[in-house]
């Protein structure tokens, strides 16, 4: 069992990392499809929320792009694994650095992954307060008062 540790690890972590691109990826989609609905002219007057949207965007693509290049690193640490009795010495070495090589990837992508939520956060809190007004320095001071209810809503309270 021992000897199969090194192609085992790797393609073990595997399934993991394919479920983070995934869900990744679908939010990255969404981000982008969020972007597209924007016309110019909503792009200009909600500059604060284009550019949340913008960072979440690149974040998330960082992530993608991390999470793709450690599967490449665990796909050639599991291969090398598949090689150790051949080269017992080197192998073992570059299969323990491409391992490395992966999980730092995946714990970069994390890190990208949190700071998105955090400035998904950001474009929440800003649209609760009203902040999905056009950015004008009289939407920034007042916060969005509710809507005077309708006669019918009014008859029935």
């Amino acid at each position: 069992m021992q000897e199969l540790a090194p192609v085992i690890t790797p393609i073990a972590i595997l399934p993991g990392v394919g479920l983070l691109i995934l869900s990744t990826s679908h939010r990255f989609l969404a981000v982008t499809q969020d972007l597209q609905r924007f016309t110019p002219k909503e792009c200009g007057q909600m500059v604060t929320r284009v550019n949340g949207e913008l960072r979440r965007a690149w974040l998330l693509k960082n992530a993608l792009s991390a999470l793709h290049v450690s599967v490449i690193f665990f796909s050639f640490a599991a291969l090398l694994g598949a090689l150790m009795g051949y080269w017992p010495g080197p192998v073992r070495i570059a299969t323990s650095i491409m391992l490395a090589l992966g999980v730092a990837g995946v714990c970069y992508a994390a890190v990208q992954l949190f700071r998105e939520g955090l400035v998904s956060l950001e474009i929440v809190t800003e649209h609760a307060r009203g902040g999905g007004l056009p950015d004008t320095p009289a939407a920034k001071r007042s916060p969005r008062t509710p809507a005077a209810p309708s006669p019918s809503q009014a008859e029935v309270g």
